[in-house]
């Protein structure tokens, strides 16, 4: 064993570390023990996660002639005491003082110190009748519960040699060193973590560890494992299971390949992920094969410039040999089986060693080398044809370009495919599956066609990092029966599967953690109330708002099963809705529109209306990645340009009408000359911009906010970066300034209120209210910011002294801008109601004058003068376009758009315009709407 150093970290921060001489004294402390407390060779149960001592742990139980076999802390109670009684447990290692709870028949017999805790040893009063023969094999390093993901669940025993040949073999591939970092993630109870284990041991490279909570949540981690700024050494080498390394986004994963210090990303025990290929790396790319059965990798391939993905070369001491029908398979299709002449592991009760096992996995065998095609199991008969539901698979990630998993469901004998999109909305649902379906038809056999379509945020995995094929079947089920009677309880878990991808047979192992340390942040925890509210068909408490946003999923569960809410839809119910809206509202006509232009995808982005040389324009960038500017009066195109991803915020225009700014998801800030409509320069920040850039007339500079957390100030003529200050904080909201203090104060999706100086870009305060902040604020009496929240609070904040109190509730949640028009507050709820609020100048809230809009409402409203009247303009997510008389509050007209709408609407010249989801920018006739009464 070589010096190295264990760590414990999270986010840039080094939370324990352990040198090797201390691990070192830590492995002589317990092999006095288990000499003092264990006679014969045994098996020890470790009752425990990955953690800082497991190094010293696993080489004290080796040296003192003992294996082992792990369990996790949230194991069941009646599989933990199964494998106790299979394998004739008698002794148990653990941190937890109180595993009576979770295991019987056990009772602490002594223990020693680590750090300011201590580990403790647990002997049975219960004589178990063990294998004599296996536990006397001192060749045995660990006995591994295998997940079953491949068949049914088994007991591997697994050799020393097996292992130390196998770390062996890697080293030398990889030619690690003393200097590089492995991340320890793989749980122990899957078998890749030994190799991560041994390969720090036997390089003397530094062994990084993080708690469970990161571990559970994409973001966090990432954050953890490569920080722009940390206290440790971030890893070189990364070994991971294909699903959990994409569960990070594609600009996580841009940096890992090309901007991280890893020098080696290994994936293995799962199918090669093909869409990380699409992108430039500078990492060496391995795809590593194996099973359990001979643990741990038996073939490894370095992915090359041509993106070949095979099995590649054979590990030493390890055989395969492909048969179809009994025969040899020298060339072509068939089963691969792995053997060895040296390096055995015992399956459940096998004592003799077995030279040969089947894999279950079909390959292909050509001049190139030999590929993985897909589960022997997962070749199924369907209308009399032999189908392959990974080639199903790769036939649609072909056409859409999105991850997706197909499941044959024997229970119900049916087809399911499941499709990978990061952000589902629940209002155009069905209408991205609709449109997924139509393109992925023309592909598909007849006998090849799903018989269920769904998309999904992440896929959930198992507790080894696996896809959970269980689970989806489960949202499948959830999906045919959630018209009626279903409990809040269990919907409330299939919503965790579907956004955080979590296993709803892992719930032990999440429910102390709350929604945010499982990885949702403010949109999914957005789009998560929402469809839950759809399902349910009615309000959710605010009780149980606050605890998802604040309390371990726990007391979340809890509170629902108290609640006994139940899905209580009914279709016709839902008939008779749709009938009352179509009577009432009616729809966009060929009068009403003065001329609209197509996009090519959703305009959510709300248009910036702008004059120039006695000329108007209107501006808006679509999710196609086409930013345009039209005439305001004719719609001509004067630019149109395709940029490199998509556009979901309004633009700015410099006060000179020179230049226009606009914020693209890939991280771009892009600069259009006016004169010449070209593109002068981009500026690009560390994630996605989603709020629209404010200018300082004074300065001559861009404020804006990205995903990346960060607040940024640039130059407004050249693009150069003037100051950056990292607010740990995504921001979706439009910056303010305020001149007379030289503050700029920002919102964030987690809540925060924040001020920074302009001339330094140091913080003066930050305080946080608590929950998301969507709508940008807006100011009131010089000194004061007025803010709205998805709760909806309405708070005032003193700029002066960050010092904040509350105004008013609406029950509801608030996801538009505010507008403060004389000495009223104007903003719309999302259950549909737009508001006027009189403030005076106490702060105090006055009178408030509501209207039911009669639909979900995410858009500011927009007020302005036609004729003799004030009206506000404002459009529902169904697309409902309404004018309100501004003062007694009262819908003046109302009129159904083609599509959803999340753009807000922009007046000028007696017309408005607003972006929709049918692709298109319109501009309508207020004359003609108000004519047209609905």
């Amino acid at each position: 064993m070589y010096a190295q150093n264990t760590i414990l970290c999270s986010e840039g921060k080094i939370v324990q570390n352990i040198s090797y001489q201390e691990t070192t004294d830590i492995c002589k402390k317990l092999c006095i023990l288990f000499r003092k407390h264990i006679n014969e060779r045994n098996c020890i149960l470790l009752f425990m996660e990955n953690n800082i001592y497991l190094p010293a742990i696993i080489l004290s139980i080796k040296n003192s002639g003992h294996c082992f076999m792990p369990v996790v802390n949230y194991s069941k109670h009646e599989e933990i005491e199964e494998l106790i009684l299979e394998e004739g447990i008698q002794y148990i290692l653990s941190f937890n003082s109180d595993i009576v709870t979770t295991v019987s028949n056990f009772y602490s017999i002594d223990y020693i110190r680590l750090g300011t805790g201590k580990i403790l040893l647990w002997k049975s009063n219960v004589k178990h009748i063990k294998n004599k023969k296996l536990l006397n094999e001192t060749s045995i390093l660990c006995i591994i519960p295998s997940s079953g993901t491949t068949g049914k669940k088994k007991l591997i025993k697994i050799e020393n040699y097996c292992i130390e040949k196998n770390v062996e073999s890697l080293r030398k591939i990889f030619k690690l060193t003393k200097d590089d970092v492995i991340y320890f993630g793989t749980p122990l109870t899957f078998d890749p973590s030994l190799v991560e284990l041994f390969l720090s041991l036997n390089t003397g490279a530094d062994l990084v560890i993080v708690p469970e909570n990161v571990k559970y949540n994409p973001e966090k981690l990432f954050n953890t494992l490569f920080p722009r700024n940390s206290e440790y050494l971030t890893p070189t080498f990364l070994q991971m299971v294909p699903s959990l390394f994409t569960r990070w986004t594609e600009q996580q994963i841009k940096y890992i390949l090309n901007d991280s210090e890893l020098k080696i990303l290994a994936l293995g025990g799962e199918p090669f992920p093909i869409e990380i290929l699409q992108f430039k790396r500078c990492v060496k790319l391995y795809n590593l094969y194996g099973i359990t059965e001979i643990s741990c990798w038996a073939t490894i391939h370095e992915i090359g410039a041509d993106n070949n993905v095979l099995l590649g070369n054979i590990l030493e001491e390890t055989l395969i040999q492909i048969y179809s029908d009994g025969e040899e398979v020298q060339e072509g299709i068939g089963e691969l089986f792995i053997g060895s002449d040296s390096r055995h592991c015992y399956v459940n009760d096998e004592t003799e060693r077995v030279s040969w096992r089947r894999t279950g996995d079909l390959v292909e065998k050509t001049e190139k080398g030999i590929s993985y095609l897909g589960r022997t199991d997962n070749i199924i008969k369907r209308l009399g044809h032999q189908i392959s539901l990974e080639e199903i698979e790769r036939k649609v990630y072909g056409k859409i370009g999105f991850p997706c998993k197909c499941v044959w469901s024997k229970t119900h004998l049916k087809l399911l495919l499941f499709i990978l999109l990061p952000k589902i909305y629940q209002e155009n649902k069905m209408r991205i599956v609709d449109k997924i379906r139509v393109t992925v038809l023309p592909l598909l056999n007849k006998e090849e066609i799903p018989d269920f379509f769904d998309i999904i945020s992440k896929f959930p995995v198992t507790s080894n990092g696996k896809i959970d094929k269980t689970t989806l079947v489960e949202i499948y089920e959830h999906d045919q029966k959630q018209i009626s009677g279903q409990s809040a309880h269990d919907i409330f878990l299939i919503l965790l599967a579907k956004f955080l991808g979590q296993s709803i047979h892992n719930i032990e192992s999440i429910k102390s953690y709350t929604f945010s340390e499982l990885g949702g942040n403010s949109i999914l925890y957005t789009l998560f109330i929402n469809s839950f509210k759809d399902i349910l068909n009615c309000d959710l408490p605010n009780q149980f708002l606050s605890l998802l946003f604040d309390k371990p999923i726990e007391q979340c569960m809890s509170f629902l099963e108290e609640a006994e809410l139940v899905c209580s839809v009914s279709e016709n119910k839902a008939i008779k809705k749709v009938e009352f809206f179509e009577e009432k509202t009616k729809s966009l006509n060929k009068e009403d529109i003065v001329w609209k232009y197509n996009l090519q995808a959703c305009i959510d982005a709300s248009p910036l209306i702008f004059s120039r040389k006695d000329k108007h324009f209107v501006a808006v960038g679509s999710f196609s990645s086409h930013f345009g500017i039209f005439s305001a009066l004719s719609g001509q195109t004067e630019f149109l340009e395709l940029f490199e991803d998509s556009i979901g915020s309004a633009a700015t225009i410099s006060p000179c009408s020179n230049y226009l700014y606009f914020g693209c998801f890939n991280g771009k800030l892009f600069c259009i000359s006016l004169e010449n409509f070209c593109v002068l320069w981009f500026y690009t920040a560390g994630n996605s911009i989603k709020c629209t850039p404010y200018f300082s007339d004074l300065k001559k500079a861009l404020i804006f906010g990205s995903y990346d957390k960060h607040l940024h100030y640039i130059d407004a003529e050249t693009g150069k970066l003037i100051w950056k200050t990292n607010i740990e904080e995504s921001i979706v909201t439009t910056p303010l300034l305020h001149h007379s203090s030289g503050q700029i104060l920002v919102t964030t999706l987690m809540g925060s209120c924040i001020s920074v100086s302009e001339s330094t870009g140091r913080l003066n305060w930050h305080i946080n209210l608590g929950s998301p902040i969507f709508g940008t604020p807006c100011l009131f009496n010089e000194n004061f910011l007025i803010i709205s929240d998805v709760r909806g609070n309405v708070t005032s904040l003193d700029i002066r002294t960050s010092k904040h109190s509350f105004i008013l509730k609406v029950e509801d949640e608030i996801y538009s801008s505010l507008i403060f028009v004389e000495n009223n507050l104007l903003f719309s709820s999302h259950q549909g109601y737009l508001y006027k609020c009189e403030l005076k100048d106490n702060l105090e809230c006055d009178t408030i004058k509501k209207v039911y809009l009669n639909d979900r409402v995410s858009t500011t409203p927009c007020i302005f003068q036609y004729s003799e009247k004030v009206l506000i303009g404002i459009v529902t997510v169904q697309g409902n376009l309404h004018l309100v008389n501004y003062e007694d509050m009262k819908i003046e007209t109302q009129h159904r758009c083609p599509g959803d709408v999340y753009s807000s609407l922009v007046f000028h010249n007696n017309n408005l315009y607003f972006g929709c989801r049918d692709d298109n920018l319109y501009c309508v006739s207020i004359q003609s709407l108000l004519n047209s009464k609905s």
